[in-house]
């Protein structure tokens, strides 16, 4: 089996997320505090892209 090749991209800056993917970040994020459940819809990858990096900044500066 041949691997696929990774490509390595910059990391998004904070300014650059949509506020409804910042939005949906801090909701998972205040959820899993609370040890609920979260309902994540189906996204593009570059929209879960911004998901997953509001999560990584949410827990290095909160």
């Amino acid at each position: 089996a041949k691997k696929h090749p990774r490509i390595v991209r910059e990391p998004l800056k904070s300014q650059d997320i949509d506020a409804p993917f910042k939005a949906l970040g801090r909701h998972i994020a205040k959820c899993q505090r609370k040890r609920q459940s979260v309902r994540v819809p189906a996204m593009r990858g570059s929209e879960l892209g911004q998901v997953l990096r509001t999560l990584e900044l949410k827990r290095a500066y909160a």
